[in-house]
């Protein structure tokens, strides 16, 4: 799973917006929003928890509702720090669909507002901590992924065609990512 973490991590954007993301099983995406750290802000989470719960979603008589929504997201909310959403994207994004519940929103009001109350609800995170970052210039272990088949001059200009991770004992299996690698110019002589 370390493996798989990291790349989840480091490269948040890349798997949300893969073509394939929205068929990951639920508990892939449950280890996705599970995370104390993502490289995207917390609104691209709730869209992609959306996306792949729209993909998930049982439509009756052909319509997705927003109740099946609800129920294809719900065990998810927990995860989803909806609380550090802007009030712009809370209800241009969140309230639109129609997945909470009145008193799941006003929860949410109130946790922002500051004024939890001790009887919260056990459906949804109100979380108010912005979850934690990457950052993929500081953080050394992103070169083990770029020198993993030697130096960056060694492979100037070229692609592989992707890569899959499989994790030993579990099912998780990220494939089609990716791969490029560019020449960079040292400046140290």
């Amino acid at each position: 799973w370390e493996t798989v973490t990291e790349i989840i991590q480091y490269r948040t954007e890349e798997v949300f917006s893969h073509a394939q993301f929205p068929t990951v099983s639920p508990e892939v995406l449950l280890h996705i929003v599970q995370q104390e750290r993502l490289n995207v802000p917390e609104v691209e989470v709730w869209r992609a928890a959306l996306n792949w719960s729209t993909h998930q979603a049982q439509p009756v008589e052909g319509v997705i509702t927003a109740q099946n929504l609800r129920l294809t997201i719900l065990p998810f909310l927990k995860h989803i720090r909806l609380c550090t959403l802007s009030t712009d994207h809370l209800v241009k994004e969140v309230l639109a669909t129609e997945i909470l519940t009145s008193q799941e929103f006003r929860e949410i009001s109130r946790s922002v507002a500051g004024k939890r109350e001790s009887h919260s609800l056990s459906q949804i995170c109100l979380e108010a901590e912005e979850r934690g970052r990457v950052s993929l210039i500081t953080d050394q272990r992103v070169k083990v992924y770029q020198n993993m088949y030697g130096t960056l001059d060694d492979y100037s200009g070229s692609s592989c065609g992707g890569l899959q991770i499989v994790a030993k004992d579990s099912d998780i299996e990220l494939c089609a990512v990716e791969c490029r690698t560019r020449k960079i110019k040292s400046v140290i002589q």
